[in-house]
């Protein structure tokens, strides 16, 4: 296809699309393409989101090289095409209760006790786990004191 010929919705149904798609299995050369199945979840929407937005940000730079080598006349096309807003977003996850000890026990190993307490832990994965804004100001403070931590 000519670049001349390429639209906004063009690009903007391809992204979409992109999105939409379950994520594409290895498949053989000449076998049809395969796909995982659909994860229907906000995480897994969030994943194909920012992989289509990583493919459309690849896409773009192709396009403004060829447009500043001069193999094409406008660049409106692309300009104005968007990526999903927060599609990149961290992925906000806490420690099991087996995982919070399975660190403790590991930095006591390595001799790392003063920068991972369990006090610190304990904290952190007892107020996750609740809404109350009573919990959320239970009084701590994590200044390294002779290497452990201090809570008040």
């Amino acid at each position: 296809m000519s670049l001349d010929k390429l639209t906004k919705g063009r690009i903007v149904s391809w992204h979409q699309k992109i999105a939409e798609t379950p994520p594409r299995l290895r498949t053989k050369p000449g076998m049809t393409q395969r796909h995982r199945e659909a994860d229907g979840s906000v995480e897994g929407v969030r994943r194909r989101r920012s992989t289509a937005n990583r493919v459309l940000t690849i896409l773009k730079a192709a396009l403004n090289h060829a447009h500043r080598e001069g193999r094409c006349v406008s660049d409106d096309a692309w300009r104005t095409v968007r990526a999903f807003r927060e599609a990149d977003a961290a992925r906000l996850r806490y420690l099991s209760d087996d995982e919070a000890r399975r660190l403790t026990n590991a930095c006591r190993n390595a001799d790392l006790q003063f920068s991972m307490s369990a006090t610190r832990i304990a904290r952190i994965t007892f107020i996750s786990r609740r809404s109350s804004s009573r919990w959320r100001r239970w009084p701590c403070r994590f200044g390294l004191r002779g290497r452990t931590a201090a809570a008040r």
